[in-house]
């Protein structure tokens, strides 16, 4: 299943990228997209949403990993959640465990659960 990303507010100066399917070299444009536009309203802090991500190999972690620099050049943090054990274990291999927090509880007070409330965008597919 291609990748589908769907942008969601999470606070005024937060943004999650919610994705859903196979997250690999087939990715990259749908991906970029949805980074930049994002990265739009210039918010401070980006969710990587991962909890229906069906199937992430080394081309993923790879595409993850340019994201991730690319944001932090520009001041902003990245988070995680919804990560499997398998998708954890990934991260390792790619070095990112370390770059990207997993804690996305301290955002400004909000969490990054569903049940958050702002706007919704689909970007991908």
């Amino acid at each position: 299943m291609p990748l589908t990303v769907v942008l969601k507010e999470l606070g005024r100066r937060c943004v999650a990228l919610v994705m859903s399917g196979e997250l690999d070299a087939d990715s990259q444009g749908d991906l970029a997209r949805a980074h930049d536009q994002a990265v739009a309203g210039d918010p401070d802090t980006l969710v990587l949403d991962f909890g229906d991500v069906s199937h992430l190999d080394g081309d993923g972690v790879g595409l993850l990993t340019a994201l991730v620099v690319r944001a932090r050049q520009r001041g902003r943090s990245v988070r995680a959640r919804g990560l499997s054990p398998e998708h954890e274990q990934l991260f390792a291999l790619g070095r990112l465990e370390g770059i990207i927090a997993e804690d996305v509880t301290a955002l400004g007070g909000q969490t990054a659960s569903p049940a958050s409330t702002g706007s919704t965008g689909h970007v991908a597919s």
